[in-house]
């Protein structure tokens, strides 16, 4: 069988390719992609679950808390029974709201990096498993907190700017602003369109890959475009998946009758159901994500042909804690004519020896917490019946 031409990952797409490219892409890492995203939900289970259980149990006993967006508007007088107006239930939820928001960004951030080393050793046909995408995360974690923090400083300047023109014209929850906004999001996204990919597949820093992702989209500024246009759809559909799925399990929890007041076969059965969701959660989180960096990727090696990240990461996974791989640096760079070592930087840095572990101790000792937190709150759950 003759080979696609276009299968190869150095060919340069256009604009209107590149999507195509990139779904092809995730269908053909769909395996890959698939055990990524069960281990995603797994950790996301771990320190998200726990107290989204112990939400998703007093909404269910008191659905009137949904309507209500501000804490502030439940008045103790007229409802002194309520677990919200004991200080260490309330003390308690919210200990185990910022567990689970800090765990619920590092799995968002690792979710990324993984995604990008998958699909990019499936583009590149030299396949990555998900211990070396996980050890990819290790390595390039920080990296990337750092370059989302620089970027966010002009996206969130854009904000506000957006919000105070045009807030006092328009309704804040008006389609038209939330249009407005999405559109001068993109175009703020643009130029940092390719920072991930440059740290993960370049292995860079957080400004070394900022600098480079300039050049890169001043080289082809339409695929950046492509790119940064994909990756808001993408979290609109997460947000228009997340928002469905809610739906649909209200509707079956409707249907089954299902409520913890209804004997232990119905309460197990309604825990079980919330839990799946919780998983179900974990799982959208990680392929809508993928499916967002897909066109990143594809455009990102087509413009440099360079993924010496993937080889950081294989080299990491293929050893364990003192091996001093990395640590003694060579005395010369191979090929070269004998010159004086040099500290390299940029897309050829030396391998640093990594222990890898597929569940970090701080996701571990998170988890731990949003357990004992969750355990903890579930007494004050327990007043409404």
């Amino acid at each position: 069988m003759t080979p696609d031409p276009s299968s190869d990952f150095r060919q340069l797409p256009t604009a209107r390719r590149v999507l195509g490219r990139a779904f092809d892409l995730d269908l053909r890492a769909s395996g890959d992609l698939r055990r990524a995203s069960l281990f995603m939900a797994a950790q996301f289970l771990l320190v998200v679950g726990p107290i989204a259980l112990v939400l998703a149990i007093l909404f269910v006993r008191l659905p009137e808390l949904l309507d209500l967006i501000d804490p502030g508007a439940i008045d103790p007088t007229t409802a002194p029974d309520l677990p919200l107006t004991d200080e260490a239930f309330v003390g308690q939820v919210g200990i185990g709201l910022v567990i689970a928001t800090l765990g619920w960004v590092a799995i968002t951030i690792e979710s990324q990096i993984v995604a990008i080393a998958v699909l990019a050793g499936r583009h590149v046909d030299r396949p990555v498993s998900l211990r070396e995408a996980v050890a990819r995360s290790r390595q390039t974690f920080w990296r990337v907190v750092r370059a989302a923090f620089i970027v966010g400083i002009p996206a969130a300047i854009a904000g506000a700017t957006i919000g105070g023109i045009l807030g006092e014209t328009l309704d804040p929850e008006s389609e038209a602003l939330a249009l407005v906004s999405l559109a001068v999001g993109v175009v703020v996204a643009i130029p940092f369109a390719y920072v991930p990919s440059a740290i993960v597949l370049g292995d860079v820093g957080a400004r070394e890959a900022i600098s480079r992702g300039f050049r890169l989209v001043q080289a082809r500024w339409h695929l950046a475009a492509v790119v940064a246009v994909f990756t808001a759809a993408a979290q609109y559909l997460q947000l228009f998946a997340i928002g469905a799925g809610g739906d649909i399990l209200v509707r079956v929890g409707t249907a089954l009758e299902l409520g913890f007041d209804r004997g232990d076969a119905v309460a197990v059965l309604t825990y079980g159901l919330i839990l799946a969701a919780i998983v179900a959660f974990g799982t959208l989180l990680f392929t809508t994500i993928a499916i967002a960096v897909a066109p990143q990727v594809v455009a990102f090696l087509a413009l440099t042909h360079v993924h010496v990240g993937l080889d950081r990461a294989r080299e990491a996974a293929a050893v364990g804690p003192g091996s001093g791989l990395g640590t003694e640096p060579p005395a010369t760079h191979p090929g070269d004519d004998a010159p004086p070592y040099l500290p390299r930087s940029g897309w050829d840095r030396e391998p640093v020896a990594t222990p890898v572990r597929l569940v970090s101790l701080p996701m571990i000792a998170g988890g731990i917490l949003s357990i004992a937190v969750a355990v903890a709150a579930f007494a004050g759950v327990s007043r409404l019946g």
